[in-house]
């Protein structure tokens, strides 16, 4: 058995931290929703049945969204939204090949949640309050996915000379750094760079906390959905600001991203369902 940065290999097999961290988020989330089913009196086997539709959407829709706007990195190689198009039985580096990598987190994130959404309509279920069921979980699942990325190197940030700054690889064997920092004689192999996967994963506990807070004080008050609301309204700045930080990635229109433009749609949305909800309960 070798360890290195980036997983544990048993002969010939190896386990990637990225994995073993994103599976240890899933099934937090999945745990704390479950939990929380209980407390609700809401059979908590629907959230292991939601989260298989939402990894299975999640996961085409997020490749489909990289597919479609693959990052600066990909694209210098030669692999554009054309050469995708053009090449989609090649198992090696093509649409289908997701074990090579190239995940979109707004189509994540969109595709998980249509997938949990379907899921619900087709049980017939309170999507309302289901919703407020599983938005801890979520958060929370968010909260420790943020660190897969870090320990795989992925969607780091611009140099730093702050104490918490990671390094990032850079040789023949394996290169993480992306133009221009992939330039030795610019940016040594010492050089450190934001831990952009780790803000917004803290900021997914924060979030978290600030939605166990409110459901802890002012639980009978509460209507279903105002928990969902209330999380979603809190996370997606952090979602929208973290991007800034992201020195690999493509933008979509206005010079956003798509997890920005996710993030506004869903800021925008969740505030104004809220603002209705608060008005027509006081008149």
């Amino acid at each position: 058995m070798t360890i290195d940065n980036f997983a544990i290999h048993l002969g010939p097999v190896s386990l990637s931290f990225f994995g073993l961290v994103l599976i240890i988020g899933l099934l937090a989330g999945a745990f704390l929703a479950a939990w929380m089913a209980r407390r609700r009196e809401e059979n908590p086997e629907h959230v292991w049945d939601a989260l298989t539709w939402a990894l299975l959407l999640g996961i085409v829709v997020a490749r489909l969204f990289y597919i479609l706007n693959p990052p600066p990195s990909a694209v210098a190689q030669g692999y554009t939204a054309q050469w995708y198009i053009m090449h989609p039985f090649n198992l090696a580096d093509g649409p289908l090949a997701i074990w090579h990598g190239g995940l979109s987190q707004a189509g994540a994130l969109l595709g998980g949640g249509l997938g949990a959404w379907l899921y619900a309509l087709r049980r017939k279920l309170n999507v309302r309050k289901w919703a407020d069921i599983v938005i801890p979980g979520v958060l929370l699942g968010l909260a420790i996915a943020g660190w897969a990325n870090v320990l795989a190197q992925q969607m780091y940030g611009p140099p730093t000379e702050l104490p918490w700054g990671i390094s990032i690889a850079m040789g023949e064997d394996i290169n993480r750094r992306v133009a221009p920092y992939d330039d030795p004689s610019l940016f040594p192999a010492e050089t450190h760079f934001h831990p952009t996967p780790a803000y917004l994963a803290l900021w997914g506990l924060l979030c978290l906390g600030v939605v166990l807070l409110v459901r802890a004080r002012f639980g009978k008050a509460l209507r279903d959905s105002d928990l969902f609301l209330i999380g979603a309204l809190v996370y997606a700045p952090g979602l929208f600001l973290a991007d800034f930080l992201r020195v690999d990635v493509s933008k979509v229109i206005l010079g956003l991203t798509g997890a920005q433009i996710l993030a506004i749609l869903v800021f925008g949305t969740v505030l104004v369902a809220f603002v209705r909800r608060r008005w027509k309960q006081e008149t």
